[in-house]
């Protein structure tokens, strides 16, 4: 009768230790999804300011009149000319 009862309290030590590291990843899981969470919620608020913005009437127009100016002859040519002097400085280093 002895040996019966220490299996039994095998058995339960086992179930409790599968329970425990049941517990244990759950938890884990858990708090990794929190911490992603945390990490990507700034650029998702960036995201949706950025669209709102964009979607206004007055965000279209400063939208517009950004890639007039710089995508123009003048603007495309300041363009190609910074990244040269950029691209020497780099060299430079």
């Amino acid at each position: 009768m002895g040996n019966d009862e220490m299996e039994d309290l095998k058995l339960t030590e086992k179930e409790l230790l599968i329970m425990k590291g049941s517990a244990l990843r759950m938890r884990f899981k858990a708090e990794t999804q929190k911490t992603k969470n945390d990490i990507v919620q700034p650029f998702k608020r960036v995201r949706n300011t950025g669209l709102s913005l964009i979607s206004s009437p007055i965000g279209m127009t400063a939208a517009l009149q950004f890639i007039k100016r710089f995508l123009g002859a003048k603007g495309t040519g300041y363009s190609i000319l910074g990244m040269v002097a950029l691209y020497l400085l780099q060299r430079n280093k």
